[in-house]
């Protein structure tokens, strides 16, 4: 490698990160850039962590992605991963939420729609008018996902169905949700269709002719898919390759205006570099620090960038200590119920015999998020006992659970909450030439929104770093 070889670095060892700076690695075939990845922790993968105790993995963070996406399943493909691949059963494709106190199963079809007990015979109504709701200007802004839903599917559509579909995802309030931010294809369905109904058939119809992907277990367009071993065989897989560039234990304090080496100068505790392009691919607060100095307008829409708090219990039974047989995704709490957990994911019947022993249950128990989040700071013990109270309630369980495991998160989800288009906007505009962000905080939350916006990222600090070698400007 030519010692003037133009520095990368990226700042931040999880997914989106280490995805970032395998795509970099990727394009250079010819060595000529210097990569560096600083990871502030004394692991890489940030909320991406498995743990392995009894012969039972427990993901502390996510517990897979959808594969009706492509970026991820073409990084696993990359890796060499694809014979460690695993998808959800096709059990998982029931979900459930609580309704009166009990499972009530989410209808999978127009006549499971019409056959439901979930929403009555005047709310069904309301929302088989939807395509009757005039649409709504574009140009009047970013609106939440409740009024959305109100306005276009009825009051009981959103307490019983967006409700719970936004805890599942964000842990999030949907009366601060920005629609367009969080579900941007379903305010583009309105958008460009004028209804959610017209759209999703219109939808339908192109991906029936382009043999596009089909609805599994996951939900629309999508079956939950992991790797055997768990998350950390794709973040195992990213750092073998990446190999020495990986640094940890290296939080990087400042990023200060470089000399003679590169436009900007890097230092951590123990260290400091200079570099030509630097991704941030690290929290949002963390980012707005590093950013302040050289992009006040993007550090100050960052540091806006609220997280909901989360603590994730998982639990491990007897299956015996359950009176009836799990089959299906899990369910999910409507604020309405009053529920003390967010809700909970059957993860022995999502993947049977990959993350449990034969003979348990393992249940993934969701507790805290945007409208509960002190619910998740609670000690160990009492956390451990809601749990408990809140899964007996619920479903028909015998007996203490042979062990359970949390892992807590303080910054768990990033809320896109109202304002979060404009926010983005604002960061996209200031940033000077060489800098660039990503992650979840910014535009999706999912894994596959992080590896697209790395390959993204990627593509263009190569092509950045190209342009100079070759002296192109």
């Amino acid at each position: 490698m030519s010692p003037a070889a133009p520095r990368v670095v990226v700042i931040g060892g999880g997914i989106s990160g280490l995805a970032a700076a395998f795509q970099i690695l990727r394009r250079d075939a010819a060595g000529a850039i210097d990569l560096r990845v600083l990871e502030a922790a004394g692991r890489p993968g940030g909320k991406i962590f498995t743990e392995e105790a009894g012969g039972v993995l427990h993901e502390t963070g996510p517990n897979g992605w959808l594969d009706s996406a492509p970026s991820t399943g073409a990084l696993v493909r990359h890796l060499g991963l694809e014979n460690a691949l695993i998808r959800a059963d096709a059990a998982a494709a029931r979900r459930y939420i609580v309704r009166r106190g009990a499972l009530a199963e989410l209808p999978a079809s127009a006549g499971a729609f019409l056959r439901s007990p979930i929403l009555g015979p005047r709310a069904k109504l309301r929302l088989l008018a939807e395509p009757l709701v005039p649409r709504r200007d574009p140009a009047a802004g970013e609106e939440s996902l409740a009024d959305f839903g109100r306005r276009r599917l009825g009051a009981d559509a959103v307490a019983w169905l967006l409700d719970p579909f936004v805890t599942g995802i964000h842990a999030g309030d949907p009366e601060r949700i920005s629609v367009q931010a969080a579900f941007p294809r379903i305010a583009a369905l309105e958008r460009d269709h004028g209804s959610l109904v017209r759209g999703m058939v219109a939808r339908a119809r192109r991906r029936r002719c382009a043999a596009g992907p089909r609805a599994g277990p996951a939900g629309p367009g999508g079956t939950l898919t992991s790797l055997e071993g768990g998350l950390r065989t794709l973040i195992e897989g990213l750092v073998e390759l990446l190999g020495e560039r990986v640094m940890l234990n290296a939080p990087v304090e400042s990023i200060e205006a470089g000399s003679s080496g590169g436009r900007f100068r890097l230092r951590w505790a123990g260290g400091e570099c200079e570099a030509e392009q630097v991704l941030l691919a690290i929290p949002a607060p963390a980012a707005a620090g590093l950013l302040r100095p050289h992009a006040p307008r993007a550090a100050a829409a960052a540091a806006a960038i609220e997280y909901a708090p989360l603590a994730v219990v998982e639990t491990l039974f007897e299956r015996r200590s359950l009176a009836c047989e799990l089959s299906g995704f899990g369910f999910l709490c409507p604020a309405l119920e009053r529920r003390r957990i967010l809700g909970s994911l059957w993860t022995s019947s999502i993947f049977p015999g990959k993350r449990a022993p034969a003979d348990a249950i393992l249940l993934r128990t969701l507790v805290g998020g945007r409208r509960q989040g002190a619910l998740a700071a609670l000690p160990a013990a009492e956390l451990k006992r809601l749990v408990l109270d809140e899964l007996g309630a619920i479903l028909p369980l015998r007996g203490a659970p042979r062990r359970s495991f949390i892992s807590r998160w303080e910054q768990a989800i990033p809320q896109y909450e109202i304002g979060h288009v404009e926010r983005v906007a604002a960061l996209d505009g200031d940033l000077p030439p060489g800098l660039h962000v990503i992650g979840n905080a910014f535009r999706g939350i999912g894994i596959n929104d992080c590896t697209a916006a790395a390959e993204a990222a990627a593509e263009k600090i190569y092509r950045a770093t190209t342009d100079r070698t070759t002296g192109t400007t």
